[in-house]
């Protein structure tokens, strides 16, 4: 039994009687399943974001799920079927490597929403602090001053009432003196009235702050999401790592089918169908080849 088609034996039986050796039933199963696994990991990966990360509701994540899935399966379908070419090879490795990272870095979104959410949160309370320090830094710069003027204040009655400094020379508490004292208790209710406005101005800001930080996750996207985790994995060691070692894990996964279809090497059915195509060529050129050397006039005639 030859394993090259005869003239008059189709593709579908070619195929057929490929399908007896294990190799090939082998090839056709794990090219099945990594047709999958991208797939999978996209369909889910979009349901996750568009229900717990947009709050889309249950009829439009699964819309999306399947949109998704199906544009996945379109390229997958692509990528399996083009014929084999250096630079075919490098088209499809750099397009396999982004959806890989696309895909990791959705799903990842999805998994770490929590701690995105939170970064977020902080991230848009600091910025609310920040926008509304030079209020405090004037509140606090008054405040300073109406210390200083009610310590002055009260330095000045003391001189007096104990004789020192260029007062009126008279000791103790006397009408100069509780006149100083009186100014300075009208510059310290100054100070206090200060104080409290800036911890007024403090307490609001933090209020102000709470309310931002609550709000932001509701108005993050996609890119205001991953700049958020990128923060959070890069101040925190464990999650970098395992972020590593998933990230690792997606790429290999939605790069199954470029595994299997080009590290595999050339398969049964494909060193086959290369020896038929040679054969085809040679059977070709011995023919064509005859009557290259007639006369254009005897063509007809041959």
């Amino acid at each position: 039994m030859t394993l090259l088609r005869e003239p008059n034996q189709t593709g579908h039986d070619r195929n057929h009687g490929l399908a007896r050796f294990q190799s090939v039933r082998n090839r056709r199963i794990a090219l099945r399943c990594a047709f999958q696994l991208p797939v999978i990991i996209w369909a889910v990966s979009t349901y996750a974001l568009a229900r717990q990360v947009f709050d889309v509701g249950v009829v439009g994540s699964l819309a999306a799920s399947v949109a998704v899935g199906y544009v996945v399966a379109v390229v997958e379908t692509m990528l399996v079927a083009s014929p084999r070419s250096a630079w075919l090879f490098v088209a499809r490795l750099i397009l396999t490597l982004v959806m890989s990272i696309l895909g990791a870095t959705a799903l990842d979104i999805a998994l770490f929403e929590k701690d995105i959410a939170a970064q977020i949160r902080a991230s848009a309370e600091a910025a609310y602090a920040k926008k509304r320090e030079p209020e405090v830094t004037a509140v606090l710069k008054k405040v300073e001053q109406k210390k200083t003027d009610w310590q002055k204040a009260l330095d000045k009655a003391n001189d007096e009432a104990q004789c020192r400094g260029s007062g009126s020379g008279r000791c103790g508490l006397g009408k100069i003196a509780a006149e100083l004292l009186t100014q300075a208790g009208i510059k310290r209710e100054d100070y206090q009235q200060a104080e409290q406005a800036l911890q007024t101005l403090r307490a609001d800001i933090k209020q102000g702050s709470i309310t931002a930080g609550l709000a932001a996750p509701r108005n993050a996207g996609v890119l205001g999401r991953v700049t958020a985790f990128h923060d959070f994995v890069r101040d925190n060691p464990p999650a970098f790592w395992f972020w590593i070692l998933l990230l690792t894990m997606l790429l290999f996964l939605e790069s199954s089918v470029m595994i299997v279809r080009y590290v595999g090497g050339e398969s049964l059915a494909e060193r086959v169908e290369r020896l038929e195509e040679k054969r085809l060529l040679t059977m070709l050129e011995r023919h064509v080849s005859p009557l290259a050397g007639q006369a254009p006039g005897t063509l007809g005639r041959a």
